[in-house]
């Protein structure tokens, strides 16, 4: 199973998961925890203020018991690699995908402002 952790003080509040060729962003509101466009996901999170959100991305496998599940998105992936950014386009880490299309699950603590963003390929 392949992997990326970090932990990171986030500025905006706001991580992208998107296709590591395009920066398609969404319309972020506001309203609601995450945000998406065919190929980008934005997951609200802990202010970079307040501390570190530990962000995974893995290729499978399940989440850890004390986390709730937030969305299942499918994005669009034609370089088959998902890149992992923090405001201003500041990419931390990188996950090859088996296909040109890709279904993540998304789990976080339950919180608005989320200290942990698991997402998981599936």
């Amino acid at each position: 199973m392949d992997e990326v952790r970090r932990s990171v003080p986030v500025l905006n509040s706001l991580v992208f998961i998107l296709d590591f060729k395009r920066f398609d962003c969404p319309d972020v509101d506001g309203i609601g925890a995450y945000w998406k466009t065919d190929s980008c996901v934005a997951v609200g999170c802990l202010p970079d203020c307040d501390g570190e959100t530990e962000i995974v991305l893995t290729s499978g496998g399940l989440p850890p018991g004390d986390l709730k599940f937030l969305a299942t998105v499918r994005l669009e992936t034609p370089s088959r690699r998902l890149a992992i950014e923090l405001v201003p386009r500041r990419r931390i880490a990188e996950l090859d995908v088996p296909t040109v299309s890709t279904t993540l699950e998304i789990w976080t603590d339950g919180y608005r402002d989320t200290a942990i963003i698991y997402a998981i390929v599936r």
